[in-house]
C-alpha cells in the first residue's frame, strides 16, 4: 500500500527508509526546454521579419513614384525663395499624405496578419509546454515517490483555467507587436518628411535607417516576449500540476545562461526551499511575491523536493 505526505504518494518501502529522520527528498528540474523556447522565438523573429520586409518594400516604391520626386528637390541648392512654400504644400500633398494612406493600409493588413498568427502562436506554445511539464512531473514524481506511478497528465479546472488565461495573454502580447511596430514607423515617417530640410536622396536615407532600427528594435522585442511567454506560462502550468499531486516545496535554481542575471534571483533566493502556496519576495523594490519565471526575464527554475523533520 502506498504512503502519502500531505497529500503526495509514495512507495511503502520508500516511507519506511525515511522512518522518522530528517531529511529531503529531491525530484528532477522544472525547466522548459531550450530548444522549445528557441524555436518559439525564432517564428516570432520571422514574422516581424516579413512583416519589416513588406513594410519596407512598399515604403520604398513609394519614394520611387515621380509624384515623390517632384515633391521634394534633389538638392537643398535646387530650393529657392519662391519655390519653399510651394514645395512645403507639394510635399503634404503628395509623399505625406500618400505614406498615411499607405501605412494605414498596411497596418489594418499586418494587424490581421498578426492576429491569426498571435492566436496560432499561442495555442501551440501553450500545447508544448503543457506536455513538458506533464513529462517533467511524471519524472520528478517517480523519483519522489520511490517509482510509484503517479498519474500527471490530469487536467483539473485550475490547471484549465492557467491554460486558458495564458493563452489568452501570449496571444494579446504577439499580436500588438504589429500594432505597436507599424504605428510608429507611420508617425516616424511622418515626422521625418515634415521636418525635412535637406535633399530628396538624404530624406530617403533618413526612413531607411529609422526602418533598420524599427526592425532591430522589434525583433528583439518579438524574441525576448515569446522567451518570457514560454517561460512563464511553462512556470504557472507545472505549479499548477505539482500542486494537483501535492507536491508544493521546491528549491529556488537560478539560470546558469543568463547573460545579465537577476542579482537577487541569483545570490538570495537561490538553493532555498519555497513553497507554492507561500511565495517568496521576487522584486524587494516592490514588494512582489512569486515563484521561478513569474518576473519579467526571469529564467530560474524549480527543482521539486519534499522536506520531513
Amino acid at each position: 500500500m502506498p504512503k502519502e505526505h500531505s497529500s503526495f504518494k509514495m512507495t511503502r518501502k520508500r516511507a519506511s527508509w525515511i522512518g522518522g529522520r530528517d531529511t529531503t527528498l529531491h525530484g528532477t528540474p522544472m525547466r522548459v526546454n531550450a530548444a522549445s523556447t528557441n524555436r518559439a522565438a525564432d517564428e516570432a523573429q520571422s514574422m516581424v521579419y516579413k512583416m519589416h520586409l513588406d513594410v519596407s518594400s512598399q515604403v520604398n516604391n513609394l519614394f520611387k513614384t515621380p509624384t515623390a520626386k517632384n515633391s521634394i528637390a534633389e538638392t537643398p541648392g535646387e530650393i529657392t525663395t519662391n519655390d519653399i512654400a510651394e514645395d512645403s504644400f507639394a510635399m503634404d500633398a503628395s509623399i505625406s499624405s500618400q505614406s498615411r494612406i499607405l501605412m494605414n493600409k498596411l497596418i489594418d493588413k499586418w494587424q490581421k496578419r498578426f492576429n491569426i498568427f498571435g492566436n496560432d502562436f499561442a495555442k501551440k506554445m501553450i500545447g508544448t509546454v503543457d506536455k513538458q511539464a506533464s513529462n517533467d512531473l511524471k519524472r520528478s514524481t517517480d523519483k519522489l515517490s520511490g517509482g510509484l506511478n503517479i498519474k500527471t497528465d490530469a487536467l483539473t479546472d485550475r490547471t484549465k483555467d492557467i491554460i486558458l488565461s495564458g493563452t489568452d495573454e501570449s496571444a494579446s502580447l504577439i499580436k500588438s507587436i504589429a500594432t505597436d511596430y507599424t504605428t510608429e514607423v507611420k508617425e516616424a515617417i511622418s515626422r521625418s518628411i515634415s521636418t525635412n530640410t535637406g535633399s530628396f536622396t538624404s530624406l530617403k536615407e533618413t526612413i531607411n535607417g529609422m526602418l533598420q532600427d524599427k526592425y532591430k528594435t522589434y525583433k528583439n522585442k518579438s524574441k525576448n516576449l515569446a522567451l518570457d511567454q514560454m517561460k512563464k506560462a511553462y512556470g504557472n502550468i507545472a505549479a499548477s500540476r505539482m500542486m494537483d499531486v501535492g507536491l508544493d516545496e521546491y528549491i529556488w535554481r537560478k539560470s546558469g545562461g543568463a547573460q545579465q542575471p537577476n542579482q537577487y534571483h541569483a545570490h538570495v533566493l537561490d538553493g532555498n526551499v519555497y513553497k507554492l502556496s507561500e511565495p517568496p519576495i521576487i522584486d524587494p523594490k516592490s514588494g512582489t511575491r512569486g515563484k521561478p519565471s513569474d518576473w519579467y526575464g526571469c529564467g530560474c527554475y524549480m527543482d521539486p523536493v519534499i522536506t520531513f523533520g
